[in-house]
């Protein structure tokens, strides 16, 4: 009869009680312990960022504006032009306009799109920052020792669901628990609904828990552009980012709506968050209103100009690549799911 068994690293369910204890604690004093804050996700922005600069952003803002308006706009916001914010003002027609001016030039960007150096092995640093997984394993067996073994499976199960606030799924694994029967054959036999039906729930379930406990450490992005752009970065990237959210998202960047968003869709609070970008006017200014780390990835080194150092939002990190990111996470932050 086939024996579905389970192995499990961890429990999850142990996790609850550590933290209870955690928090009743005795404060302890900095003097004696430097404490880590605590980072369960980033969001990254997409252009400039996690992909190769190619938009030559400048003569899209001029083919877009015009030339004097550009100049006189610049001079007024040395951080960068917000082209988006700026055309909502004008009629339908001219937003038309310049929205399929701004297409065009995205559009040649697609064209040439190129993953950033470093923001592979980045993500694979931050995929790897997983808890414990289990797994099932389907094999042949029988006697007294399958009973225990189903028991312990229905009781991990219900467990892993209430950490994970699955509760639908609750009353299922009680439930089997609670009405394992005396022997396998009975469970396994042609005409068990009951032991078909938790083959393949369980098979499920694990999957699902699976990719929910061990992608606990997040990755979102957050993105200007388009939709269309974004799913060519999937898949050239070969990596998901989840939440990934375009312009089509109203309101974007800098308004920190989206991050906002991408923190409730996680279950985490912003200050467990770290939000990376290249540009301060959006990136660093809508994780700073959100309550997120900010980290500016900056490599020409232009935001060290002097005409930068007044700006409402400044990052707390700075990097010159991608690369530099990950040794930067380990040594500031405890990166425990």
């Amino acid at each position: 009869m086939p024996l579905l068994t389970l192995r499990a690293v961890h429990i999850f369910h142990s996790r609850r009680v550590f933290s209870s204890m955690a928090t009743s604690a005795t404060p302890v004093t900095a003097a004696a312990v430097t404490t880590k804050a605590r980072l369960r996700g980033v969001v990254f922005d997409m252009d400039g960022t996690l992909t190769v600069p190619v938009i030559d952003f400048p003569a899209m803002y001029r083919a877009v504006l015009g030339e004097e308006e550009y100049v006189k706009i610049k001079s007024k916001n040395p951080s960068g032009v917000d082209i988006l914010h700026h055309i909502e003002t004008w009629s339908p027609d001219k937003q038309k306009m310049a929205y399929q001016i701004i297409a065009e030039f995205e559009k040649e960007g697609l064209d040439r799109l190129q993953i950033m150096p470093g923001a592979s092995e980045l993500c694979g640093f931050l995929e790897s920052r997983s808890i414990s997984c289990f797994m099932f394993q389907c094999g042949k067996s029988s006697g007294e020792d399958d009973i225990v073994h189903l028991t312990e499976c229905c009781l991990f199960l219900f467990l892993s669901c209430e950490f994970v606030e699955i509760w639908i799924l609750i009353d299922l694994w009680t439930f089997m628990y609670m009405n394992v029967p005396d022997r396998m054959e009975n469970f396994f036999s042609t005409s068990s609904s009951l032991g078909s039906n938790f083959i393949q729930s369980a098979l499920l379930i694990a999957e699902m828990l699976t990719f929910l406990l061990v992608s606990v450490f997040r990755r979102g992005l957050i993105t200007r552009n388009v939709k269309q752009a974004v799913d060519l970065f999937h898949l050239r990237f070969g990596m998901t980012f989840s939440p990934a959210l375009s312009r089509e998202f109203r309101p974007y960047k800098p308004d920190p709506a989206p991050l906002l968003h991408i923190c409730s869709n996680w279950g985490v609070q912003p200050d467990e968050v770290m939000m990376i970008g290249d540009s301060l006017k959006d990136d660093v200014a809508c994780g700073k209103r959100a309550g997120a780390f900010t980290c500016l990835l900056d490599e020409t080194g232009r935001y060290d100009s002097p005409e930068y150092q007044n700006v409402e939002f400044k990052p707390d990190y700075k990097v010159s690549s991608l690369v530099e990111v990950h040794s930067l996470l380990e040594k500031n932050f405890n990166l425990t799911p």
